[in-house]
């Protein structure tokens, strides 16, 4: 009974295969990102207004040939897109019109951790049916974010400064690459979690060795700046000052990490240079 089962199942004709999509609209800059590194360029009908941007987007550069899509849906729809990537900040009138229209929609979350972009990477690469392309990415973050960084109790301590005094707490992207790039996370020592604001007193008191920012330095003179301008703080920078890695490697969670997790050994390389010397 079984061999005569399995040879009608042979005879069955199998199921269509499912195309992929050939017209994609990316409506945030995080799946723009992501969009760029997996997809065909004859995939890709549009992007968000933010992809072209240099300070906010990796891939501003490629982003430069795709027609810019706002949040308008009669714009969005004349495009005739097949699947349209959404995050959770994408207005829900806008899904559902999408939906109504029968347009197919990705959301992709929003992650904190390099395991949260391999997951987003995988699940793109499967809607584009670019698995290959997917996998590869994948492969080469994980040997560039291998790290032989020291044991985190000889680990200096560094700290993430940001507009309005916000620091980045344990479960943030530059929590995890301090620690791969051998550098102990300050805000740690306070107990912080996620996104959350800084008072000047906590800064001073924590003592980090060093400071790290994402501010565009043409815009330092900016209120929601002003405590990187106070004396207190040019004092614990007295001896290292701060040190930039710029927005378009944290405001995304992307292959782009390791290039931020890079620069963060680099400058423990110079750090442990400096503290040998006499």
């Amino acid at each position: 009974m079984g061999r005569w089962l399995l040879a009608v199942l042979l005879l069955l004709p199998l199921p269509p295969l499912v195309a992929a999509p050939q017209r994609v609209v990316s409506l945030n800059v995080c799946s723009d990102q992501l969009l760029l590194l997996l997809a065909d360029a004859q995939q890709i009908a549009g992007l968000s207004s933010l992809a072209r941007d240099p300070e906010l987007s990796y891939l501003a550069d490629a982003a430069a040939g795709y027609p810019a899509v706002g949040l308008a849906s009669e714009q969005l729809l004349t495009l005739q897109p097949d699947l349209v990537l959404v995050s959770s900040y994408t207005p829900r009138a806008l899904v559902e019109r999408l939906g109504e229209r029968g347009v197919a929609v990705l959301t992709l979350p929003n992650v904190e951790s390099s395991d949260g972009i391999r997951e987003n990477l995988r699940t793109l690469a499967r809607h584009l049916q670019q698995v290959p392309r997917g996998e590869a990415l994948i492969a080469t973050l994980e040997q560039r974010l291998a790290s032989s960084a020291p044991p985190p109790s000889s680990a200096p301590r560094a700290l993430f400064l940001q507009p309005n005094g916000y620091t980045s707490g344990s479960g943030t992207l530059q929590d995890e690459a301090l620690q791969r790039a051998g550098w102990h996370n300050a805000a740690r020592d306070l107990g912080l979690e996620g996104y959350r604001p800084l008072t000047l007193e906590q800064l001073i008191l924590l003592n980090p060795d060093q400071i790290i920012t994402s501010t565009p330095l043409e815009r330092r003179n900016a209120l929601a700046l002003r405590i990187l301008h106070h004396p207190a703080l040019q004092r614990i920078g007295q001896q290292r000052p701060l040190h930039t890695i710029d927005y378009r490697y944290w405001i995304c969670a992307g292959p782009m990490l390791a290039d931020a997790v890079e620069q963060l050994r680099q400058l423990r390389h110079a750090f442990d240079a400096s503290a040998r010397l006499p």
